[in-house]
């Protein structure tokens, strides 16, 4: 598919294809045993429940207290403690953690989560390839999955051609992207 090269050739001439920006819609961790959430002890991850959307892993500097956090969920640890012993509470399901972030705090360490590539269909990745490689140029990221799917939906339409020529290097293409209105947003 065309488009799907366009975005690859972007993102590797970006330094991209890190499979990073935008895997969270899909990386899950399953509950091993019961798991309550960090901020709320309430919010109980059953066993064999998946945690959908995890988007983050980071190790607390006092406590070396590890979680996996999701896109508008919560923090749940990756290990408690079980009669004395650390016990595995948490696993990745298909992605893996990423190397350690530039943004950091004084309390916590954060990583990302990467995808593994082979844990999906390739029209997923079609999906991350685009939603990754608009990013990169720049969309906000509440417009990045919109004009992806439009994209990948319609790629002969005004959008979609505008989005093709952004993915080739055409700085007017990015510039016009990264700044409405243009030919990707809902009338």
């Amino acid at each position: 598919m065309r488009t799907a090269l366009a975005a690859l050739a972007f993102a590797a001439a970006t330094g991209g294809a890190n499979d990073r920006a935008y895997a969270w819609d899909d990386c899950e961790a399953i509950a091993l045993r019961d798991v309550p959430a960090m901020e709320a002890p309430d919010a109980i991850l059953a066993k064999g429940e998946l945690d959908g959307g995890i988007t983050q892993y980071r190790i607390n500097k006092a406590t070396k207290r590890a979680v996996f956090c999701s896109h508008g969920g919560h923090c749940y640890p990756t290990h408690l403690t079980v009669k004395g012993e650390t016990v595995e509470a948490l696993r990745l399901t298909n992605c893996k953690i990423g190397p350690k972030s530039n943004d950091q705090d004084d309390e916590e360490t954060y990583y990302p989560v990467d995808i593994i590539r082979e844990k999906f269909t390739p029209g997923q990745l079609r999906r991350y390839d685009s939603e990754d490689t608009l990013a990169r140029i720049g969309l906000c990221s509440a417009c990045v999955g919109d004009v992806a799917s439009q994209y990948l939906d319609k790629p002969t339409s005004r959008c979609g051609l505008l989005v093709e020529s952004a993915f080739e290097g055409d700085p007017k293409a990015k510039a016009a992207l990264q700044s409405p209105p243009n030919a990707c947003q809902k009338q």
